[in-house]
């Protein structure tokens, strides 16, 4: 190939992977993506009082009945337990937030790249299909995850002989709903993964077709 036909092919193939429109494109997303987060760490901020007041008073509540055992013993280990269930919980659903926050900047960009693909021509029909399936995961795992955050747990005490039984029937329930959260994460995630492996196909897809067209020439 004449080395004027090669530079012709560079010119091209950069215009594809660098297009005039992205910092344009860059600055709208980026102004989008900070409007979201600042929606959304009003709302966790909301949440995260309306859920002190509630721990506060099952914390009395809870106070009261852990007085009423006799082993001082057994009081000190379940008032552990019980402070360890809750900062586990917090901890945990807090991390799917921040995840899922992620995952939607992740669909907004995708949704970008979409509509650009398709005016150069691309078919996005997958594309579209795989972002709407991985927005509803994200809902779906949203809901879940700001659900299992507002739960509280308390143990059950009766007294002294059934302590370790209901201390053991709380901690497992909230094993329980903790996986059942993260595997809607998980799904949120996958589903996300999907769109964006079948974004970049179509842009290489683009960038091969820009690349023969050039060498036909």
């Amino acid at each position: 190939m004449s080395s004027k036909w090669l530079f012709i092919g560079i010119l091209i193939l950069a215009t594809v992977l660098f297009p005039v429109s992205v910092s344009a494109q860059t600055t709208a997303s980026d102004s989008a993506t900070a409007s979201t987060t600042t929606s959304i760490a009003q709302k966790r901020l909301t949440e995260r009082q309306n859920a002190i007041a509630a721990r506060r008073e099952t914390r009395a509540e809870f106070q009261e009945k852990l007085n009423k055992l006799k082993d001082e013993k057994k009081k000190i280990i379940v008032d552990r337990i019980n402070t360890k269930i809750t900062e586990s919980n917090a901890k945990a659903t807090e991390k799917m937030k921040a995840a899922l926050v992620k995952f939607t900047t992740y669909l907004t960009r995708l949704q970008e790249r979409s509509t650009n693909l398709k005016t150069a021509g691309q078919d996005t029909t997958t594309l579209d299909s795989l972002i709407t399936t991985a927005t509803t995961a994200v809902s779906t795992a949203t809901t879940a995850v700001e659900t299992q955050a507002a739960k509280i747990y308390t143990l059950t005490i009766t007294n002294d002989s059934t302590v370790r039984a209901d201390v053991g029937k709380t901690t497992s329930q909230f094993r329980l709903d903790i996986q059942a959260t993260y595997k809607t994460v998980t799904a949120a995630r996958l589903a996300t993964l999907n769109a964006f492996t079948e974004a970049a196909k179509l842009t290489e897809k683009r960038i091969t077709d820009a690349s023969g067209s050039v060498m036909m020439q």
